[in-house]
């Protein structure tokens, strides 16, 4: 796959089944960049090409679609005086991406300070945006239906990360610096320095390894994807070297670079990124254990609560950290056990509890 996004010609094998290798493509989100970029597809069996080639026509009008409602919603927000900064994949894509219908995302992350969360929510519920489950710490996920076949989500932050320790460790305050415009989105379109754009990125993927994510009703453990790395390989080739000084200082204040350095060399053995030596050097002398690489990774459930308990400095927030943890609302334990969604709510509480329990003695042998 990565050969394809090379632009190298990968000739169709005998072996490979058409509905496995589209399947493959849907998952790494790359069916438009194969669709509009250099790969020789030409060989490949109607039976592969057909759906990849439908892929990328309905990626693409998903865009045009999730774009003019994210553009209301940039426009309505700014207009009451709120100041944002899109995250991750929407930023990326308006940002670094030739054909930003080309970075396939399910949604788009938006930033607000603090305090003015609720006068976000007013504005979105103005715009026939429904909120969908319960806001998680400084999150809340909004919907909009726009009744032609497209379900648009905006994922509205008034912190950083959904994690308090994570955000403690992070420098909130320098992603509300100085804005990067994206134009080419709206003239209300915003986002964060580049080299935070790739932190929290690489952040988010990390925490996707840890925590799954959903694709295509299935839940899924895994910190790589195609799209992301092409996300890190498109914002690399934009860095000047003062943006490359930037992002080991911000990645060694968060303890990131073990991750930081890992993400970018992959980049480059796949997508032929540009990782100057002297930067690959200064990564590496700065490596080794770190707190914030272990809560991301190894830690236990046990380990990530003491972490965020602390983290917090009001007694109310971590009282509702713990009832979070402890009961979970009735929509994130069906996210969680899919196959068991239909069963009664006391039911997924005792598989839960009863997973935890497994584990526990399982440690302890």
């Amino acid at each position: 796959m990565s050969a394809l996004l090379r632009g190298e010609t990968v000739a169709w094998q005998d072996t490979w089944e058409p509905e496995r290798i589209t399947d493959m493509i849907r998952y790494h989100g790359i069916a438009l960049a194969l669709v509009e970029g250099d790969s020789d597809l030409s060989a490949w069996p109607a039976s592969a090409l057909k759906p990849v080639r439908e892929e990328a026509r309905l990626q693409a009008l998903w865009e045009a679609s999730h774009r003019e409602m994210l553009v209301r919603v940039l426009d309505a927000l700014a207009k009451e005086g709120i100041e944002t900064r899109l995250l991750k994949g929407a930023a990326v894509a308006y940002l670094a991406y030739e054909t930003p219908a080309v970075r396939r995302r399910g949604d788009s992350d938006l930033l607000v300070r603090p305090g003015r969360e609720q006068d976000a929510e007013r504005v979105l519920r103005g715009l026939g945006l429904k909120p969908e489950g319960p806001p998680s710490f400084g999150q809340q996920n909004w919907v909009f239906d726009t009744g032609m076949g497209f379900r648009h989500a905006i994922d509205l932050h008034w912190r950083l990360v959904g994690s308090p320790y994570l955000c403690s460790v992070l420098d909130e305050v320098a992603f509300w610096g100085e804005p990067v415009a994206l134009p080419r989105l709206c003239v209300t379109a915003q986002t964060v320095p580049q080299e935070l754009l790739m932190l929290r990125g690489l952040i988010n993927q990390a925490l996707h390894a840890t925590h799954g994510y959903y694709h295509d009703g299935e839940r899924v453990h895994e910190g790589e994807r195609l799209i992301w790395l092409m996300d890190l390989a498109l914002l690399m080739r934009r860095f000047a070297p003062a943006d490359w000084e930037r992002l080991v200082a911000a990645a060694t204040k968060s303890g990131l670079v073990a991750r930081c350095l890992a993400g970018m060399q992959r980049a480059a053995a796949l997508l032929d990124a540009p990782l100057p030596q002297s930067i690959a050097a200064q990564l590496a002398a700065a490596s080794g254990p770190h707190a914030t690489e272990h809560y991301l990774t190894d830690a236990t459930l046990g380990e990530r609560v003491r972490k965020d308990f602390v983290s917090l400095d009001r007694w109310s927030d971590r009282l509702q950290l713990i009832r979070r943890h402890a009961f979970p609302d009735a929509q994130s334990l069906r996210n969680r056990y899919p196959e068991n969604a239909h069963w009664p709510l006391i039911m997924l509480y005792a598989k839960r509890m009863l997973g935890a329990l497994s584990k526990r003695l399982t440690r302890r042998r």
